[in-house]
Order: C-alpha cells, then structure tokens, then sequence
C-alpha cells in the first residue's frame, strides 16, 4: 500500500459521493435530479430529491420531513450529529474509502454536469369518454366544472431535453387517463396523471390554480390540489371563492397572500389531512394569521366526497365554517 492519503477539508470531499455512500445509491450521481422514499418517514411515494445546487453541490430536500441541505446536513440529521461533527464524520469515513485497496478502481473523478430536465415540448387533445367522466364524477366533479377549470383530456405529451453532449432526448407519453391543466389563455402549465404511482404531476409552469376563476366573493379558501378546489366548486358555498398553489409541497407566495387578505372578509385553508397537509395549515395560521379547516374524512376534500357523498360532506364543511366566521 502507498502513502496514506489524508483529508483535511470537507470541501475535499466529493457531495455526489457523500450521497452515494450515506444514502446507499445504485444510482451514480453525475449531474441528474433524482427522487428516492424518504430516509427519515415511512412512505410508499418517494418524495426526497437529490439535486444539484446552485453551487454545483449536491444537495436533498425531503418533502415528506420538511428536512434539506447539503451532503454535511444530511449526514448531520441520519446520525443525530451537529453539523461540525458531522463534517468530522464525513472526511474521516472518505479518508477511509480513498485509502481502501478495493475501491481503487473507482477512484476516478467523475465531472458533475448539470443536466438539463425533461419538460414538455408537445401535446395532443382527445375527446371526452365514459372513462374519464367516471373518474371525475366519483368527486363530484361535472364536465361544466372542468370546463370552468380548463381541464382538457390528452392524447399524448412529449418531454424533452438535452444531454451533456448537446444531443436532445425525447420521451413520448401515450396511455389513458392523462390531463392538461390550462389557464384562460390556453397555456398548459400542469399535467396531471391519477393513474401514476409515481410522477401524478408534471409541473409545466408556476400558477396558481383557479387565479383565473376568482369571482371576488366574500371568503377564500386555499386547497391543497385543484381536484380539491373543484370539488368545493361542486359543493356550492356561494360565498368562498377557491384557489390552490401550484405544488401540494409548496405554500402561495407571501405577496400574493398579502392581496388576498386584503381582499377578503376571511381567507381559510382547507389542506390534506396528513402530516404534510397539517404541518402546512399549521404554518399558513403562524406565519399569515389564516384559520385552517380539518375536516377529518378522507384524506382530502375530494376523497371524502367519493367516499361519503357531497350532502354529508358539506353539511360537515359548513358547521366548520359557521364557527370560523362567527
């Protein structure tokens, strides 16, 4: 064996490999975004990312915890370590890896390149079926409320991007059961695919979802998904005017919240009822002052319709609602 190799800093110490080694990946980072099951929850939807930051570091953000940071946080959170020491911990399992006469041969300096992502570069529309309206009927949902809500059936979309030599990949998505999500302008900024197990949406573009649709009635109601804001459409309170961010993880930017309360006698929150969900509703009351509403049915607005039926669901919704606007 040579002289040992010694490492003094942590910036010696590659971020793809702090991933690979901790997180145990099959997968070589060399530049690509993944989506793996959450190390810190139980959960059969993958939903933390590994990515590229800004720095050209990989970095995590865990949907399912709210945890993120760099290749040192993460190993900080998995070992109950503070940062410093988890620092200590990295270069000293890395001093090993490098020293190690096994691993010699995959000692070979890997350029990390940011790859560009898929997005959707092509689309076709098809006509309404039986299929779909019975999906969206189980959540009381009617081909008028779609209408509304620019909800369009596709054919197929195309995805795009291009690799680290410059030449393009391209993915062709044909199956049934496959939405467009479009604002007034005809812009098609989510897909969404209920039948997925993984990858349900694909964000196209920022939005709010039902901005267009804002009557300037007396209350609003933040959802978590725009099947949820269609359904309390469908549930006829006269007065709640509904929207809902353009992500299930992500909350409505400050500013915009900001005319919201403005604008309106009340603004409520009416998320998933899970820990993510509740976690955001408890935030939205914090940090904005916002009531939320928990309706504990299903697991959100349209599930309790499809499993309880609208009467009993709006009865439910509005002796909530009596006592918030009291």
């Amino acid at each position: 064996m040579g002289i040992k190799k010694h490492v003094f800093f942590i910036e010696d110490v590659p971020s793809n490999w702090i991933f690979e080694h901790y997180l145990s990946l099959t997968e070589k980072l060399i530049g690509q975004s993944i989506k793996i099951l959450s190390v810190f929850k139980k959960e059969r939807t993958p939903s933390m990312c590994i990515y590229l930051n800004e720095k050209n570091e990989y970095a995590f953000k865990d949907f399912s915890s709210s945890k993120g940071g760099n290749g040192v946080a993460l190993v900080a959170e998995l070992y109950g370590l503070t940062y410093a020491n988890a620092a200590i911990k990295i270069k000293s399992d890395y001093e090993n890896y490098i020293n190690n006469e096994d691993v010699i041969i995959e000692r070979i300096d890997v350029d990390i390149i940011p790859q560009s992502r898929y997005k959707v570069t092509d689309y076709k529309l098809r006509s309404w079926t039986n299929a779909d309206a019975a999906y969206w009927t189980q959540f009381g949902i009617s081909s008028d409320i779609l209408n509304d809500y620019n909800v369009r059936p596709l054919e197929y979309y195309t995805m795009t991007r291009e690799d680290s030599k410059g030449s393009k990949e391209e993915i062709k998505i044909i199956k049934p059961g496959i939405y467009g999500y479009f604002t007034n302008q005809n812009v098609l900024y989510k897909i969404y695919q209920p039948n997925q197990k993984n990858k349900k949406f694909i964000k196209v573009s920022s939005y709010i979802q039902g901005s267009d649709q804002i009557k300037h009635k007396k209350y609003l109601m933040i959802c978590s998904s725009l099947k949820d804001a269609m359904t309390l459409v469908a549930l006829k309170f006269n007065t709640i005017d509904v929207v809902a961010p353009d992500s299930e993880n992500t909350m409505i930017p400050k500013e915009i919240l900001q005319i919201y309360l403005e604008s309106y006698d009340k603004v409520f929150t009416l998320l998933d009822d899970d820990v993510a969900g509740i976690k955001s509703m408890t935030r939205y009351e914090e940090e904005y002052g916002i009531k939320g509403i928990h309706l504990q049915m299903s697991k959100d607005l349209s599930d309790s319709v499809k499993e309880y039926g609208i009467k009993d669901v709006k009865i439910v919704l509005y002796n909530i609602l009596k006592q918030l606007v009291k």
